[in-house]
């Protein structure tokens, strides 16, 4: 029997659920093709490369998941996350 999703949270099978980092990893390729990064040699494969490693590691994740596994997807904010997301907002602005 399948455990209820936690309060707010979603169940995703794996092939929806890989769709979320993969989302993650073209938006950090993109990068790649703004003319700051294409200037400079070594900032365009560093985007291309962790975006690579990103969805091996995505894909890696997806082969070992079987169709009948469900993952769940629940956004929980915590203080420590918003109050350290702040403060580092404050840094930025100041």
């Amino acid at each position: 029997m399948p455990k209820p999703a936690p309060e707010g949270g979603t169940i995703l099978r794996p092939g929806r659920a890989l769709m979320l980092p993969i989302a993650f990893a073209l938006a950090l390729a993109a990068f790649a093709l703004l003319p700051a990064s294409r200037a400079n040699t070594r900032l365009l494969w560093s985007f291309v490369g962790a975006a690579l490693v990103l969805l091996g590691w995505a894909a890696a994740l997806f082969a070992t998941a079987r169709d009948r596994r469900r993952f769940t997807l629940a956004v929980v904010l915590r203080k420590q996350h918003y109050l350290q997301a702040c403060a580092q907002g404050s840094v930025f602005i100041y």
